[in-house]
């Protein structure tokens, strides 16, 4: 056995929280209590996430921003559209006697739904023009006088021309090349899969039998997407990490179907970012938060983040036991489990049956207080059901 095989190893799970609070469960070692180490077997089909120098992952992230940057203004347009269009919408309407035309309209319409539902004929509002209507088409007709001209209102007299309807910036072309959050990027990795499977072990058709009439030939399925080729991903700035712990596995599971000659070219990289990248990439993208980004094959601009993994030779996550080329032998590991244990088992042991004793107790106090109450209120009910009774005569 060798040197390293012998050497201790700790391990840790990955958190960005605070340390959590004692619980019953998991107890603060005391003066009651000691340190113990218990044998746990080692999961041999976790994927780790790649290791990756500081030096890299900050050129890393300078060229995905230098990527992104066009996406910035045209994220902010549509975030600035559709707020207007909710200050719109929630506008609440001023009170005032010029708008007894629109309450009209309303109660008109109500009364409409009432008449469909009772079977009534509906009657058409929109022949009669609205006081507005009906002001335009008048003052259009006839010249107006000075009383008619003083009675209206001048927003009425006077309007200018509408205001030119602000054009949204056109999508870049570099968005239909994306996957913006941990959603898309699981979905896209997920399909791509699908397809890869699909394309190397096609399903069998199956024989037109002579006695059967035979299908019609479906529609072919449209091109796939292209397959993930770069995902970054801010494991640093999220606040449970658990949310991300699917991707290593995913990553692994496409590229083990891919045949060897075609990993290195076609594998997806798994790159995780160091900690404050989350906030910067939000900015150059346009949103509040980018937890993950997913770079397709065709992506403009792969070229020059890929060219930043040369110095390291980073090799595509891959998984022995999903390849059917490989077969890899993996040896057991025993890990010892840091924990705490009571000093005195004895004595441990007894409170926890007196404690047992003690909630017994106070469950069967509970349940006798209960039924005392629901006899004292059936005797209630009794005694006044008994005083409506009418007497009867002597």
């Amino acid at each position: 056995m060798s040197s390293e095989n012998k050497a201790a190893r700790s391990h840790g799970g990955f958190t960005n929280r605070k340390t959590p609070k004692a619980t019953p469960r998991r107890p603060v070692p005391g003066p009651d209590r000691r340190v113990v180490f218990k044998s746990v077997l080692h999961n041999p089909l976790q994927i780790p996430w790649p290791t990756i120098p500081p030096a890299i992952q900050s050129k890393v992230f300078a060229a995905a921003c230098e990527a992104l940057k066009e996406l910035a203004p045209y994220y902010l347009d549509r975030r600035r559209g559709s707020g207007s269009k909710q200050k719109r919408r929630h506008k609440p309407a001023p009170k005032g006697k010029e708008h007894t035309g629109d309450s009209a309209m309303a109660t008109g319409n109500k009364e409409s739904k009432k008449r469909k539902r009772e079977g009534e004929p509906e009657t058409d509002y929109s022949a009669s023009p609205t006081k507005k209507a009906r002001t335009a088409e008048s003052s259009a007709a006839e010249p107006p006088t000075a009383d008619a001209s003083a009675s209206i209102p001048a927003d009425e007299i006077t309007q200018g021309p509408e205001p030119a309807a602000r054009e949204p910036v056109p999508a870049p072309p570099l968005l239909d090349h994306l996957a913006i959050g941990i959603n898309e990027v699981t979905r896209q990795l997920e399909q791509a899969t699908i397809d890869l499977r699909a394309r190397l072990f096609p399903a069998p058709s199956p024989a037109a039998e002579p006695h059967l009439p035979t299908e019609p030939q479906l529609p072919t399925s449209p091109q796939p997407d292209a397959p993930p080729r770069l995902i970054l991903a801010c494991r640093s700035d999220i606040p449970t990490p658990q949310l991300l712990a699917h991707l290593p596995p995913l990553v692994a599971a496409y590229n083990s179907l891919l045949p060897l000659s075609e990993l290195e070219g076609a594998g997806v990289h798994l790159i995780s970012l160091q900690r404050g990248a989350e906030h910067k990439l939000a900015e150059c993208v346009g949103l509040r938060r980018v937890a993950v980004v997913g770079f397709d094959a065709d992506a403009p601009g792969l070229s020059q983040l890929l060219e930043t993994l040369a110095p390291v030779h980073l090799a595509p996550l891959t998984a022995a036991w999903l390849s059917p080329a490989q077969s890899v032998y993996i040896p057991t590991h025993v890990k010892q489990l840091r924990t705490t244990a009571p000093r005195d088992m004895g004595r441990a042991k007894r409170e926890r049956v007196e404690g047992r004793k003690e909630a017994k107790l106070k469950r069967e106090e509970k349940k006798a207080t209960v039924k005392v109450k629901v006899h004292a209120k059936k005797g209630k009910a009794e005694e006044k059901g008994q005083g409506a009774l009418p007497t009867q005569g002597r």
